[in-house]
């Protein structure tokens, strides 16, 4: 009678345990499948139909896909996109990732001026967008060339309008605005290190290069590995803020995938859908398997591995 019981209260606490389970994962599946399966489904049925204005839109099987393969292999711009895709993402990994967590362990240890650098890094942050575009056009292509002037007598382009710096302008103005989001997650994973890990560091007379290396990035390693992750499914997204400074009408040799996908949305008419759409699920294939691929390797080969 006891073991009916017993058993009696164990298949009622596992029902309650179902059911909190099911209450607590409804609500992100139910958003998930709301926000991206029923908000994609069209997308992905556009993507393997044409467009006729006598007979609206019609089934064409892969004709989309097989054109977007070869704009990618013979036009211009969406080799450029692609190539400076990875060069951006390549200059957030090398130089961005690198200065985040610099800056935000010298926040952290609360170094001489190191609230004048919160500051400073975080603006962009908490000011609109668009004020800070107006802000580093007016420098970038208006101070700069005067004061080069007034310097040589000669005059300059400026760093928007010449060619071999237009694309560099672009990327040092995204690495800035950028600079306060990441430097939030960082600057947090970092205040949640115990002092007395810190404490016991310095003690043991560690360095700051050491404790940097051998304690406060091992400790906030989850969080790289975050945001390293949540960067590879935005590598053909990103747009490099080429709408807030062209619009449309941006210059051929500063394009990125996710600003071409961009105008062509915005540019296209009902005949273009299919063909975004297309476009739109080849790179979602791609992004997936890099994703994946950039998650086995950070799961595989830990900061531990790393040797200084």
């Amino acid at each position: 009678m006891k073991e009916q019981v017993k058993k009696t209260g164990f298949m009622k606490k596992r029902r309650q345990d179902l059911l909190f389970y099911i209450a607590f994962m409804a609500f992100p599946v139910i958003q998930f499948i709301v926000f991206y399966v029923v908000k994609n489904f069209n997308s992905f049925v556009l993507a393997f139909q044409g467009y006729d204005a006598f007979q609206g839109y019609y089934f064409n099987g892969l004709e989309n896909f097989k054109k977007v393969f070869y704009d990618i292999a013979h036009e211009y711009y969406f080799k450029t996109g692609i190539r400076n895709s990875l060069i951006h993402y390549g200059i957030g990994l090398v130089i961005g990732l690198p200065l985040g967590l610099t800056f935000s362990y010298y926040i952290y240890k609360k170094f001489l001026m190191s609230e004048i650098f919160k500051v400073i890094l975080f603006l962009p942050s908490v000011v609109s967008i668009v004020v800070m575009q107006i802000i580093w056009a007016n420098v970038m292509d208006g101070m700069i060339p005067e004061i080069y002037f007034a310097k040589t007598g000669n005059t300059m382009l400026g760093l928007m309008a010449n060619s071999k710096t237009r694309f560099l302008y672009l990327e040092l103005f995204n690495i800035w605005v950028s600079f306060g989001g990441s430097m939030l997650y960082y600057v947090g994973a970092m205040a949640r290190i115990p002092d007395s890990l810190i404490e016991a560091a310095e003690l043991d007379g560690a360095s700051l290069w050491e404790e940097f290396f051998q304690v406060v990035i091992p400790l906030t390693w989850s969080t790289v590995k975050t945001l390293l992750v949540v960067g590879i499914a935005g590598i053909f997204t990103a747009d490099l803020n080429l709408y807030l400074f062209y619009g449309t009408g941006a210059e051929t040799d500063a394009y990125i995938v996710g600003y071409n996908l961009l105008r062509l949305t915005v540019t296209s008419k009902l005949d273009g859908y299919p063909y975004i759409s297309a476009f739109g699920m080849i790179l979602t294939a791609v992004t997936m398997i890099l994703t994946f691929a950039m998650r086995f390797v950070l799961e595989k080969y830990t900061w531990e591995d790393v040797e200084f």
